[in-house]
């Protein structure tokens, strides 16, 4: 089954059909599929805000305290 591209606030993932309506209710939008093959150093840099909206969004629980580089952590570790 091929994965749905969606965005949110610059956050780009690619959702499995059966979650995109849960994703739309927080607000992510379908988008057009961006190649993840990029390299990463160029790559738009997300925000602390754009990561922990992404990982509230996915259903992650985020530490208290927790850094910008633990955050895109956890959220390249839920892909």
């Amino acid at each position: 089954m091929e994965l749905i591209p969606v965005s949110l606030n610059g956050v780009y993932s690619e959702v499995h059909p059966t979650a995109l309506a849960n994703h739309k209710s927080l607000g992510w939008r379908e988008c057009e599929k961006q190649d993840q093959s990029e390299d990463p150093e160029g790559a738009k840099k997300a925000s602390v805000a754009e990561l922990r909206e992404a990982l509230t969004a996915k259903g992650i629980e985020i530490p208290e305290g927790a850094k910008k580089a633990e955050l895109q952590a956890l959220l390249d570790g839920a892909k």
